[in-house]
């Protein structure tokens, strides 16, 4: 469906842009489709409607009736917030094409005649199709659709009894209809002309290109078309004079051949991009080539000539355009003088040492720079520092994730991420009711199909269980006392504000489903508690929780005294303020693991351990999770040109300290659980 509405004629006809695209794409992901019309093309599969088509219809239609009401259920449908205005105007073409292809799909399981086809397939084209009357190549592919339509229905009714024909039938036919050449070709402009590869007989033209001569693609397969002589043929019942497809294109090839008057010229892939084999080309061009050397070239005196033959015929030329060959070399002249390829071919090979830095020395600060630092802001950076530094300083838009394959629906119970996600939800849900809030996830298509969502849903209720069970150990069962929300001046005039949520009489409390406590939800607690230390003028208890070896284990920050908050604050603004004109060296998970701050018995990695301990992470042959900081795109490209297994003595410096000094700090004693 969503192919279909990015066809440029459908776009016209809905007003849709390449915006309005990537809106409803996104949209029918969040609406949980991944594959499938409705339960009953599952029927095979479980016959669920989780995840269907028709399942993300609902929400979104049930969004724009509810407005952004997405923690209840209207008829078993979850509403999709946000679905309104201009969002409900793409969906309303989504809703459009389906039903035209819904409508398509009823009609072709009943035999019709051409006269009726033809009515069915140009009043579809009509409803969704809008030709750009400028555009004569577009408006010549609907000619060719239409003009095989009224072909075909004037030589059923040629036979006298107009025959029904199956869709079967008649998808092979347009098929077949439309991978002809045009018939009406314009070979005779001037100049260079592209057209498709039509018999030229005896009409010279001083060159001829053939291009994407592939071995599957010429000569071609006999379609399963409607032509009953092609059916005689392949029941092995051939008379003389039925056609031969695959001899009509040898013909075709000799009639080119025999055409060209100054130069003959054909190329084929001849490497597959991915895995760099060898493909082979059609059967007529390595036939003209064996005919070339056998017959016009003289025969190799010996092994060496014959390498330099077939070197020479066929011509092996570099897959892309920038390949460095192109541009030249010191015995190889220049082939290609286009400077928009030039750069990448002047470019190191990925892998090459001395790559150059990516930065060499700290860019201005952003223009939009002022005093006051919002907390949200302190948080983001940290979170992801080299991101940041892009952002900041590049004006670089990164995505946040990468999307999930489209198709890919969670079908299993314990797998990682799902259970990840079903713990965080039911945390930040508390002790809502346990059936609401199972029915509710499965029509949000947060749990799997069927009877695996009570697999996944409870083994998500056990852990948040723990979880919530070690909270209110913590904070006496007591209600939250609300949210910090505060300015907070600090030296140099700067100041902070925002807001701290999950505020108890007993301290901070911050939850996760995650199975350790890494480094990255470690220092935005920090923050927190540096920021609500300094807004309350008085210390305040921060205790982390996660989820760890089938028990909930929690460990304490540090507390500090206003003052020390306000100085360490001061730090990280100042660092936030540094790393936005150059990339901050650190790594929130890899510096974490690296310093074993959160190691008992012999405590934190003193400067030479931790150095080897972050290099190592860096190795591209170590065991390393998904996610993790030295594979993340803006960490490369930040960082690009540093070798961390030859660290000099102040990169190493700087990393260590940076760690030492930003990285939060751990009560004394082992997770407890």
């Amino acid at each position: 469906i969503l192919d279909a509405l990015a066809a440029p004629g459908v776009m016209r006809r809905f007003d849709l842009d390449t915006d309005a695209l990537e809106r409803l794409g996104r949209r029918v992901r969040d609406a949980g489709v991944r594959w499938g019309e409705d339960e009953y093309a599952r029927a095979d599969c479980g016959g669920y409607r989780e995840f269907s088509w028709a399942f993300g219809i609902d929400r979104l239609l049930a969004g724009f009736a509810c407005g952004d009401a997405d923690d209840t259920l209207v008829g078993g449908t979850a509403p999709l917030a946000g679905v309104e205005g201009a969002a409900f105007a793409d969906a309303n073409a989504a809703l459009v094409v389906t039903h035209a292809w819904r409508q398509l799909r009823e009609e072709s399981g009943h035999p019709r005649s051409a006269a009726a086809w033809q009515a069915l397939l140009n009043s579809v084209l009509d409803k969704l199709y809008q030709p750009d009357p400028r555009d004569l190549t577009e408006t010549r592919a609907l000619e060719r659709i239409r003009g095989a339509l009224a072909q075909l229905v004037h030589d059923c009714r040629a036979t006298g009894n107009a025959p029904e024909l199956p869709w079967l039938d008649l998808r092979a036919f347009l098929r077949e209809q439309l991978a002809n050449p045009d018939p009406a070709q314009y070979l005779f402009t001037g100049g260079v002309t592209f057209c498709g590869m039509v018999p030229l007989r005896v009409v010279p033209f001083r060159v001829i290109c053939l291009l994407g001569m592939h071995e599957s693609a010429f000569p071609r397969r006999e379609t399963s078309g409607l032509d009953p002589l092609l059916a005689d043929r392949r029941a092995g019942h051939p008379r003389r004079g039925d056609r031969d497809v695959r001899a009509d294109d040898r013909l075709l090839f000799l009639q080119l051949l025999a055409a060209a008057r100054d130069a003959f010229y054909v190329s084929w892939t001849g490497r597959d991009a991915h895995t760099n084999e060898a493909l082979p080309p059609s059967v007529v061009v390595a036939e003209l080539l064996d005919a070339v050397r056998d017959h016009y070239l003289q025969p190799p005196p010996d092994s060496d000539m014959q390498r330099q033959r077939d070197a020479w015929l066929p011509r092996v030329e570099p897959l892309h355009p920038f390949d460095p060959a192109l541009f030249g070399g010191d015995t190889q002249p220049a082939r290609s003088y286009h400077a928009t390829w030039l750069p990448a071919a002047r470019a190191p090979l990925r892998g090459a040492k001395g790559l150059p830095p990516f930065v060499t020395q700290a860019l201005p600060a952003p223009r939009d720079q002022t005093d006051e630092v919002r907390l949200d802001e302190l948080r983001r950076f940290f979170d992801n520092p080299a991101r940041g530094f892009l952002e900041a300083a590049l004006q670089l838009r990164l995505p946040r994730s990468v999307d999930e394959d489209a198709d890919l629906e969670p079908l299993q119970p314990d797998a990682p991420l799902l259970r990840y996600g079903l713990t965080e939800t039911l945390l930040a849900n508390g002790a809502a009711d346990a059936l609401r809030q199972q029915a509710l996830l499965r029509a949000q298509g947060a749990l799997p199909p069927g009877e695996l969502a009570e697999a996944a849903f409870a083994a998500a209720s056990v852990r948040a269980a723990a979880l919530q069970a070690a909270i209110v150990e913590f904070t006496g069962g007591m209600a939250q006392t609300g949210d910090i929300a505060a300015s907070v001046n600090l030296d140099a005039g700067l100041c902070v504000s925002g807001s701290v949520a999950e505020v108890y009489s007993t301290g901070l409390v911050r939850a996760s489903a995650a199975s350790s406590l890494t480094g990255k939800r470690a220092l935005r607690a920090w923050i927190d508690l540096l920021f609500a230390t300094a807004a309350l003028n008085q210390p305040i208890a921060c205790r982390l929780f996660w989820y760890e070896k089938d028990a909930a284990k929690h460990r304490d920050l540090a507390s500090v005294t206003p003052g020390e908050a306000r100085v360490k604050l001061t730090a990280l603004v100042a660092a936030m303020r540094a790393g936005q004109r150059s990339p901050l060296p650190l790594f929130p998970q890899a510096s974490w693991d690296a310093l074993k701050r959160a190691r008992v018995q012999k405590g934190e990695a003193k400067a030479d351990e931790f150095v080897a301990n972050l290099t190592a992470q860096t190795d591209p042959d170590a065991d390393r999770a998904p996610g993790a900081d030295f594979l993340r795109p803006e960490v490369l490209m930040a960082w690009r040109g540093v070798d961390f297994g030859a660290l000099d003595a102040h990169a190493a410096n700087a990393l260590y300290t940076t760690a030492r000094a930003l990285l939060p700090t751990l009560q004394a004693g082992k997770p407890r659980t």
